[in-house]
């Protein structure tokens, strides 16, 4: 489901930009102060960058750890779904306000892997319709 995770240096070694008909991907990055944040584009190194020279700039928080998604067509909404469904989870130590980091991140690879398996299948069936089309 994944097709690329580990630290942001290298992802532009290993994932390449997508084209409008492969569509985009869903990027899922943990911020050095444990926080995360997600993005939906075409062009993950230059978002992986630009977080990046941001953050220099105006003193933010740098990317420690990205995930990269398999190409998805409809990637945007993908991301969108994979926030609700995160939100809608309840979190292990919700009482006391605390968010362990790699429960969330478990929690987001158990939700991606259903969004996408179900994304990717739409897109086979959509390219598969496609190409008999052609």
């Amino acid at each position: 489901m994944w097709l690329y995770e580990g630290p942001p240096d290298e992802i532009g070694l290993s994932v390449p930009d997508a084209s409008p008909e492969q569509g985009g991907y869903v990027i899922v990055c943990e911020l050095q102060n444990s926080e995360l944040r997600m993005f939906a584009t075409r062009f993950p190194t230059k978002c992986v960058n630009n977080w990046n020279s941001r953050s220099d700039r105006f003193a933010g928080q740098k990317l420690r750890h990205v995930m990269v998604s398999v190409p998805l067509i409809p990637y945007e909404r993908a991301k969108k779904l994979l926030i609700q469904k995160i939100a809608q989870e309840p979190s292990p130590n919700e009482s006391n306000g605390d968010c362990q980091v790699p429960s969330v991140i478990a929690a987001v690879k158990k939700q991606a892997e259903l969004i996408f398996r179900v994304r990717s299948i739409e897109t086979t069936k959509v390219a598969g319709y496609l190409q008999g089309g052609a």
